[in-house]
């Protein structure tokens, strides 16, 4: 005769086969939180990085005589002043189907 009890599997097997697994899976998720959350605070916002400068040079009159620059001319202009068309042809350039895929591409990933 064969005993019920003996019939059905034990847990506790399984529970020390596996039971390693949880604390890793929980290790590596807190460091990965801990890496993105260090990355991502030691990026600036863009307007704490500095443009390339240039000088301006006026005469006593206040006229500039000439601009000197390292790399190239900049101007800062707030996006409210740019025209719609011109936000779209950037936008064009580099996504064409942006306004298809509301900013998320798959087949770009």
């Amino acid at each position: 005769m064969t005993n019920p009890a003996s019939a059905t599997p034990s847990r506790a097997p399984a529970l020390l086969r596996f039971g390693w697994l949880l604390p890793l899976v929980t290790l590596f998720l807190g460091l990965g939180i801990l890496l993105i959350t260090y990355a991502f605070a030691s990026i600036p916002l863009p307007k704490e990085v500095p443009l390339a400068s240039s000088a301006e040079v006026y005469d006593r009159d206040g006229e500039l005589i000439g601009t000197y620059s390292d790399e190239v001319r900049r101007f800062l202009v707030d996006t409210a002043e740019l025209p719609r068309y011109l936000k779209q042809a950037v936008v064009a350039a580099e996504d064409r189907g942006f306004f298809e895929h509301n900013g998320v591409s798959v087949r770009g990933i």
